[in-house]
């Protein structure tokens, strides 16, 4: 099973339209891309890295650098917040059931330094993206040797059923209340705030 990620090439979400640059016939992992035009300027590429088909034994996956800046990297301004979990909503029904993305957070230094000293994932601006997504499992990414082996990645997985997805949701939402009781919560206001968010968008209670 391949992730059906030609369901985004024509999307338009959030004032862009999407074409997606998939070469399968490479062999896998093989590359991947996703651009994206705004009415006026020129097209970018907000997602770049290479997919895996699944096999018996592994789910699909997706590992992706994200740039969210009208233009590419240092040449326009970010898009909106709502624009860019726009584009992860979208990108989670381009996912199948089991399916993962790992997302670099390169480029992302406030992602980067929350999860760092263990923030949950899903209070991160990456992780809170991912979520949008259909995730609701994390893990991350830390190379200690640096460039060798990639940049630090926040990997979400999406759960494979509706019990499994109760379960894992009901996991983190924990994780997000027991944060926010926390003296990081204070340190990370952002990440805060983005936590009460989801517990109010899942109707928790923390």
């Amino acid at each position: 099973m391949r992730l059906p990620l030609e369901r985004l090439d024509g999307e338009r979400v959030a004032g862009l339209v999407l074409r997606v640059d998939e070469q399968a016939a490479e062999r896998s992992p093989h590359p991947v891309a996703i651009t994206a035009k705004p009415s006026k300027g020129n097209a970018w590429m907000l997602f770049h890295g290479r997919t895996n088909p699944g096999t018996p034994w592994r789910h699909p996956w997706l590992e992706t650098r994200f740039d969210p800046r009208i233009g590419g990297v240092g040449d326009g301004e970010a898009l909106a917040w709502e624009d860019q979990v726009a584009l992860f909503e979208a990108l989670g029904g381009a996912l199948v059931p089991g399916a993962y993305v790992m997302l670099s957070c390169d480029g992302h230094p406030d992602s980067l330094r929350a999860l760092s000293v263990d923030v949950p994932p899903p209070c991160t601006a990456l992780g809170f993206l991912l979520w949008k997504a259909g995730a609701r499992w994390y893990k991350v990414w830390y190379y200690p040797e640096g460039w060798r082996e990639g940049n630090e990645k926040v990997q979400g997985n999406l759960p494979v059923g509706d019990e499994h997805e109760a379960k894992r949701t009901h996991q983190r939402l924990e994780e997000i209340a027991a944060f926010l009781e926390s003296s990081l919560a204070e340190t990370f206001p952002a990440c805060a705030q983005r936590g009460r968010q989801l517990l109010r968008e899942e109707d928790h209670e923390p």
